[in-house]
């Protein structure tokens, strides 16, 4: 304990009320709180909050952004990695009532069903700009926009306009008008 009340664990000169200094590892067996912490120094210097190297980092100086994988998060949250839940069909990115405005995804596919085999696909392929929509069904995997306004049907490669069940390459359930036809 020094003049000015402070005092040191491990050091003999505290610069605050409670001054801890370890050279090694520290155990804490229960739970330490440490109450209400606006910056953490080192040194004399605020540095980003950092735990395990870059497995956890909260930056201070780019106002508060957390990075998993980084020690340099650019966003509110940046993930230097890949993403899972913890269980199948269980966990929601955003809600019915809160959605986010815009999804970036580079030239890989969203999967969208239950396994690898049951599954429909959207992808964009940029070398051909070609858009993909497509399934990877093992058996037949249809394709249908609107239920039955346009209904592509893996199995037979036919195409139905109106139904569900077209029997040739191109089926059309009601009037078919055109100015010319050859």
């Amino acid at each position: 304990i020094d003049a000015s009340g402070n005092v040191g664990i491990g050091t003999t000169t505290p610069t605050a009320t409670m001054s801890l200094d370890v050279n090694g590892n520290t155990r804490i067996a229960g739970t330490l709180l440490l109450g209400t912490i606006s910056t953490i120094y080192t040194s004399g210097y605020s540095y980003p909050i950092t735990i395990d190297a870059s497995r956890l980092s909260i930056n201070a100086a780019s106002g508060g952004n957390v990075g998993i994988g980084t020690t340099a998060p650019g966003e509110k949250l940046q993930v230097a990695g890949n993403i899972a839940p913890t269980a199948n069909d269980t966990y929601s990115l955003g809600t019915t009532a809160l959605r986010w405005s815009d999804v970036y995804v580079g030239p890989s596919t969203i999967h969208i069903g239950t396994s690898a085999t049951d599954e429909g696909t959207i992808s964009y392929n940029t070398t051909n700009n070609v858009l993909n929509i497509g399934t990877d069904s093992t058996s037949n995997g249809d394709i249908a926009f609107f239920t039955d306004d346009l209904f592509l049907d893996k199995s037979s490669g036919n195409v139905g306009i109106g139904t569900t069940s077209p029997y040739a390459k191109l089926s059309v359930a009601g009037e078919i008008v055109g100015a010319f036809f050859t």
